[in-house]
């Protein structure tokens, strides 16, 4: 399966962000730490170091967030994780990590030296090394979706695509929607080799919206809204035609769907055409295209199906639910 994309930004600007890491040289503070977490430390094909910190709420919702889509499902791929925790004592990362059901090490660094040598400020932060330790990406902050960005990163790095991962700018990714803006374009063609539910008639696509909702598996946001959409998406119908497309292989998006007992519009692009195009850093990731082809809205598709549906109503002109129905 080739990731969820290609053309992942490498990184804000030190000078913007406080980086001291910088891409394509070794981290050399976490080399010195290796035997705090026995053999085989850093990972075969590739490693993920989360600096976080022990009272912060996003630093844990990042660890619980690598923890679930990133450790778990990668853990026989080559690769490695491993936490940071900066300001913590040996015993308050282990407690950490117990409370969290983390698999992977989590290391103290109580007097922050390890985090000072890649940054100088703000975790969750991210880099990911590769077989010789050398660093290939980093990343600052966390918000939902932000893991599926990193297990990219981490998967390039591992397969040897490395050098797919540009340097930082991003090339015309909006920072606000973790992507390229295609907002008032005329929509892209979005390829779908083969439907896991069956497609929707081409002759019910006239005259409606579109929205495609690009997804994963793995990605619990995106499980999320398309939960929602499958309890309500049906409503839409005389307005609307929703496709979900995954980058996964077949059988993996098949099985699944199947368990969830899901009925809406489901595709694959194995490729991951659109998301390379659209450089789409973090999923779930949708856009809506009108009846004569124009997108008019771009972002997280929760946005849409959220409060009952009310911001998709409003974008194809319907009337609002009257409350309590």
């Amino acid at each position: 399966m080739i990731p969820l994309l290609l053309l992942l930004a490498a990184g804000p600007n030190p000078a913007q962000d406080g980086w001291k890491a910088e891409i394509g040289k070794p981290y050399a503070a976490l080399d010195a730490h290796r035997g705090l977490a026995g053999p085989g430390f850093f990972g075969e094909k590739a490693t993920l170091v989360l600096f976080a910190g022990s009272t912060s709420p996003r630093s844990v919702s990042a660890l619980q967030a690598v923890q679930e889509y990133i450790a778990a499902p990668l853990a026989e791929k080559g690769v490695r994780v491993v936490a940071v925790v900066s300001g913590a004592t040996k015993e308050s990362a282990e407690a950490l990590a117990k409370t969290h059901l983390l698999t992977f090490p989590v290391l103290a660094d109580p007097d922050s030296a390890m985090f000072q040598a890649a940054a100088e400020r703000g975790v969750p932060r991210v880099l990911v090394l590769d077989a010789a330790g050398a660093v290939r990406y980093r990343g600052a902050g966390f918000a939902p979706g932000r893991e599926a960005e990193w297990r990219a990163a981490l998967e390039a790095v591992a397969e040897g695509r490395a050098e797919s991962l540009p340097t930082a700018g991003g090339g015309g990714v909006s920072e606000q929607l973790g992507a390229v803006d295609i907002r008032g374009r005329q929509a892209p063609e979005v390829p779908v080799e083969q439907w896991i539910n069956a497609a929707p008639p081409r002759e019910d696509w006239n005259g409606k919206f579109v929205l495609y909702d690009f997804w994963a598996t793995w990605c619990g946001p995106c499980i999320s809204t398309l939960k929602v959409a499958e309890s309500m998406h049906h409503e839409f119908d005389a307005h609307l035609v929703t496709v979900a497309v995954s980058d996964e292989d077949t059988k993996t998006v098949e099985t699944f769907v199947k368990k969830q007992g899901w009925k809406q519009p489901i595709g694959v692009d194995s490729k991951g055409t659109m998301m390379q195009q659209l450089q789409i850093r973090g999923i779930p990731h949708g856009f809506l295209a009108d009846p004569d082809g124009k997108v008019v809205w771009q972002g997280h598709p929760m946005e849409l199906w959220g409060d009952e549906g009310a911001r998709l109503r409003e974008l194809l002109g319907m009337k609002a639910k009257p409350a309590g129905t």
